[in-house]
């Protein structure tokens, strides 16, 4: 156990970001309204006794891995279920979050509007834009900047994880019919997307090339279903291009998912 702390809120969080010596989790100021009433009254539902306090800032805790010592810093409220990456640069830590409207966690994916997405294009998205927040370690400073346009469930190349990188992978849902999957160079401002009218691809897996020589030398893995066959296939792209290399047909249809991971078979224990 490196260190134990209490936050100083409650809050919702669902992932945290690492550096080389600092692991950091963001504080958001949604949190759970666990009375008996609220409960009752939304039969239990998760998703409707999600509180949003504009009173309060967003806390980032900074853990220091080889000490222990913990510090804080705070920002403006906002909210965000996936992180990026992070990496340390001259006395401050950076941090790439996907910034998302605290409703959606509720509205989003209800299930009404998922059986009846928009009849007309309306151009709404999930995902707020990409926003980067420089904290620095001597005073505990936070400024945020932006990155673009908006897209959820990041995917980088792992080798890349807690360091200094450019490449990301996302994943961009619009009025719930669609859906798109992006590339885009953080350091460039470049960006190429994929997507198929019917078609439905879920997170990205980045599979790295033992031998490539580059940030995005590898493949991805997603999985699509297909609205009109009404069947799943895997799909595997080139992440250099960007552009599918490979199909596989599933036995079966699979439900769009999120949150999967790649093994070698040999890392498999039998």
């Amino acid at each position: 156990v490196v260190a134990t702390f209490l936050p100083d809120k409650l809050s919702v969080m669902h992932s945290f970001s690492i550096t080389e010596n600092f692991v950091i989790f963001f504080f958001t100021p949604l949190a759970m309204k666990v009375d008996l009433w609220t409960a009752l009254s939304t039969n239990f539902h998760l998703f409707e006794v999600l509180n949003w306090d504009d009173s309060s800032n967003t806390t980032f805790s900074i853990l220091n891995l080889k000490t222990g010592e913990l510090q804080s810093a705070s920002s403006t409220p906002f909210f965000s279920v996936h992180q990026i990456n992070s990496y340390e640069d001259d006395g401050n830590i950076i941090l790439d979050l996907c910034q998302v409207d605290h409703n959606n966690m509720a509205d989003y994916q209800r299930m009404a509007n998922f059986a009846h997405p928009p009849t007309e294009f309306q151009g709404k998205s999930v995902g707020g834009p990409i926003a980067r927040f420089t904290i620095n370690l001597d005073h505990l400073e936070v400024a945020r900047s932006f990155l673009g346009d908006g897209f959820d469930f990041p995917t980088i190349n792992e080798a890349y994880r807690g360091k200094s990188y450019c490449i990301v992978y996302g994943w961009v849902s619009i009025d719930y019919s669609i859906i798109t999957i992006i590339k885009r160079n953080i350091c460039t401002g470049e960006e190429v997307s994929w997507s198929k009218k019917n078609h439905y691809p879920s997170e990205m897996t980045f599979v790295q090339d033992p031998e490539g020589k580059s940030e995005d030398s590898g493949v991805l893995l997603t999985l699509v279903y297909d609205g009109e066959s009404q069947q799943s296939y895997l799909m595997v792209m080139n992440a250099e291009t960007f552009q599918p290399v490979a199909l596989a047909d599933l036995p079966y249809p699979v439900p769009w998912s999120a949150h999967g991971m790649f093994y070698h078979e040999k890392e498999i224990k039998r």
